[in-house]
């Protein structure tokens, strides 16, 4: 069986060869949802129309609301550290294109999904940050995916807004267990140390992640920020994933 180490290795080499060579060997330009012919790093009109359709959600964490209010039942009784959640998606509607991507190194999804990050927020007025922080990963982690998606998606919304992207800024420092099994108490201590910062944080800044569940990771990296002096932290998200109980 392959060690951990050597297929860490074998990603990472991948992923700099697809980075190297993707733009001369990719097949015929085709919507990522769809697979029907569209420009090059876009989703298809159609796709496009019916992924975008707008849904009421809690001002602070980006949760579906049924009911008009500013803010969800959960964060009546508890804010999180950060200011604001910014979505696109629900998870279930872009589910297969964000498994391709994290799981199946479909690196190119990356961009048509921050154009329609984009897209869902065009319209809408709000105070751009001082910079673009990527949602990290710890090492050994980075090492056996060979990439992090939630910096590519970063990286294609920093160049489209003129934003700064700070890669480096923040550091996923403590390996932690996987959230998917964990309650929302057990996750938000599984998560409440992980994070270090190193340097000094814009005063503003957006932390960018592809899915966003029950917030703790995103409420944990937030509380690092403003302890390093952060004032404003937004969650920029591609998707959310249903209510958590």
């Amino acid at each position: 069986m392959e060690s951990c180490q050597l297929a860490g290795t074998r990603k990472l080499y991948n992923w700099l060869s697809f980075n190297r060579f993707s733009h001369n060997f990719l097949p015929p330009s085709l919507c990522p949802a769809c697979r029907c012919p569209t420009p090059p790093g876009s989703l298809c009109q159609v796709c496009t129309e019916d992924l975008l359709r707008p849904v009421p959600r809690c001002e602070r964490c980006a949760e579906p609301l049924t009911a008009k209010a500013a803010l969800c039942g959960t964060c009546q009784r508890r804010l999180p550290a950060f200011d604001a959640a910014r979505v696109a998606f629900d998870y279930a509607r872009v589910a297969p294109l964000i498994t391709a991507l994290k799981l199946h190194d479909q690196l190119i999804l990356a961009e048509p999904l921050a154009r329609a990050w984009l897209q869902t927020w065009q319209t809408v007025p709000f105070e751009p940050p001082e910079a673009l922080i990527p949602m990290p990963l710890h090492w050994t982690r980075l090492l056996w995916r060979g990439f992090n998606q939630s910096a590519l998606v970063a990286r294609h919304l920093a160049r489209a807004l003129d934003l700064p992207f700070l890669p480096h800024l923040l550091t996923r420092s403590l390996r932690t267990r996987s959230q998917r099994t964990l309650s929302r108490q057990e996750r938000r201590r599984n998560v409440r140390h992980a994070f270090t910062v190193r340097g000094q944080p814009p005063r503003s800044v957006a932390l960018v992640d592809d899915v966003i569940t029950t917030g703790a990771t995103a409420d944990a990296a937030a509380r690092a920020l403003k302890r390093a002096g952060c004032r404003h932290v937004e969650i920029w998200c591609i998707a959310k994933t249903a209510q958590f109980k």
